[in-house]
């Protein structure tokens, strides 16, 4: 097995197993992501959203209610 310079996870193959194991109805959802010779920061995200998707509208809308923001100055 190879090592990546900058030892990232092999996000790839995570997938690819949690795919098999737990949602197998997914996998087709993440079949053009997951074809890529290599995952982008983006990509991680994208598939982490279809595989884990929120249960329910509240929980998004809970969870964005307590987002803040900082106004200082820079």
């Amino acid at each position: 097995m190879k090592k990546n310079k900058t030892s990232q996870p092999d996000f790839k193959r995570i997938y690819t197993d949690i795919l098999q194991k737990k949602f197998p109805e997914k996998k087709e959802l993440c079949d053009k992501i997951l074809s890529k010779k290599t995952l982008s920061e983006l990509d991680v995200i994208a598939i982490n959203n279809i595989i884990f998707t929120p249960v329910s509208e509240d929980i998004i809308k809970s969870n964005q209610q307590h987002r803040s923001y900082s106004n200082l100055p820079s």
